[in-house]
């Protein structure tokens, strides 16, 4: 989407509970290419978050869940990890048509991975759950749970404690048990070689969430326009701060609200915007 005029602009949008705002044209501050994936960066969790409350889904057919899925006392490296989550996935599409989720690995202190799934679809008994993913990672009953998410604030906060944690173990960690019977399964004694360390000094986690079946997640409709940038932005930013005060002062920076419903809010930058241009917008002289 292009500025009004082809230079610097502001990109305003709204979807689901999220409303935002965003600079463009101009000299970028900060981002640009994304790096190699192999961790879970501070952006990496936003963009997380704000997948999240894209989602409308008390306006959807079914409400979401969160879904946990663990490995017991064996466990694969996070790749093999990420393969039974994917192979777990058909058994699902193959129970249920329309489903979707979004899905975040980390790592357990021992060193186990686990997934936190928040599922969209027909309510899943955990008995089935226990089963495929047992039946997936080869372990009787490995330990599942099923929680109903029954509110969208609900939803952000199960995103924010269990989807967008900081991890528990070091990236080192996140490497395949030995089978039992010593380093090689032949019940050789062990040789005091730093199994962890030494198969993952170079080892990389790769993609620790995302999104499943992405077309069938209730996504709220979503509302986008540009408008030319201004002093109105600290008008609305000042609005913002008095919701969440992590809204920065400066004009040149986007900002990023969760909200109730977002329409009063683009209305309200709209309004802003219009007010300057007729002369009645307030001026204020902190940012840059």
């Amino acid at each position: 989407m292009s500025g009004p005029r082809g230079g610097e602009y502001v990109y305003v949008e709204g979807q689901g509970h999220l409303v935002g705002m965003a600079c463009r044209g101009g000299e970028q501050i900060g981002g640009g290419k994304r790096g190699e994936v192999g961790g879970f960066s501070a952006a990496s969790r936003r963009r997380l978050l704000q997948t999240m409350a894209r989602l409308a889904p008390e306006q959807a057919e079914y409400p979401l869940s969160l879904i946990t899925l663990t490995y017991g006392a064996v466990f694969p490296d996070a790749e093999g990890a990420k393969r039974h989550l994917f192979t777990f996935w058909k058994r699902v599409r193959r129970w249920a048509e329309g489903v979707g989720g979004v899905w975040r690995l980390e790592f357990q202190a021992r060193g186990a991975p686990h997934f936190h799934l928040i599922f969209y679809g027909p309510y899943v008994p955990k008995e089935l759950i226990q089963g495929w993913w047992g039946a997936v990672i080869g372990q009787h009953r490995p330990f599942t749970r099923v929680e109903a998410v029954r509110s969208w604030k609900r939803a952000i906060a199960y995103a924010a404690k269990y989807l967008a944690k900081v991890e528990q173990a070091e990236e080192k960690r996140a490497v395949a048990r030995p089978p039992a019977g010593g380093e090689g399964g032949d019940g050789a004694p062990p040789s005091g070689l730093d199994y962890v360390t030494y198969l993952t000094a170079s080892k990389k986690i790769g993609r620790v969430w995302g999104v499943l079946d992405r077309r069938n997640l209730p996504w709220g409709e979503r509302s986008e326009f540009t408008l030319d940038g201004g002093k109105w932005m600290y008008r609305w930013k000042r609005a913002a701060r008095r919701k969440w005060g992590g809204v920065n002062a400066y004009r040149r920076c986007g900002a990023t609200l969760f909200v109730e419903n977002p329409v009063p809010w683009t209305r309200y930058a709209r309004l802003c915007k219009a007010e300057e241009a007729a002369g009645g917008g307030e001026e204020e002289s902190n940012g840059k």
